[in-house]
């Protein structure tokens, strides 16, 4: 059975993505690393320490998702995101937290999710997968 013989909803789940994971804790960036190859072989996960080097990683190179800690020092979570939502549109955008969600609203504008950090990382594998199938459905009825 190819991929386009799939239903929609399983296509996305046999794709190849490509992630970057942006956190300044480098035991939580190893883990959702090693939490993503594990779940989803054929994605590609990048990962950056900052978000100035997540920003240097995005000028050459382009990413499915983006996945990034709320908190950091410098640059929070969401000017990150800000910056991504305005350089590459298509890419899925996701705030990763120890904290559950603030409001509604922080989910609009450069915010597409806010997924918790949890042991499993099963969340948050959900969460791109959703993303990035409803970005492609949308803009298979575009053109």
């Amino acid at each position: 059975m190819s991929e386009r013989s799939l239903p929609s909803h399983l296509r996305i789940v046999t794709a190849r993505l490509v992630v970057l994971i942006v956190d300044d804790d480098s035991t939580v960036l190893r883990s959702l690393e090693r939490q993503l190859r594990t779940r989803r072989p054929r994605w590609v996960v990048r990962t950056s320490a900052t978000p100035e080097e997540a920003i240097e990683a995005m000028i050459g190179y382009g990413f499915d998702a983006v996945v990034t800690d709320f908190e950091m020092p410098g640059m929070n979570g969401v000017d990150l995101l800000s910056w991504v939502a305005k350089r590459a549109p298509t890419t899925v955008r996701v705030i990763l937290s120890g904290r559950p969600a603030p409001v509604a609203g922080m989910r609009s504008g450069p915010v597409q999710a806010w997924a918790q950090k949890n042991k499993e990382g099963e969340d948050l594998v959900t969460v791109i997968e959703e993303l990035v199938s409803n970005h492609r459905a949308r803009a298979s009825h575009t053109t």
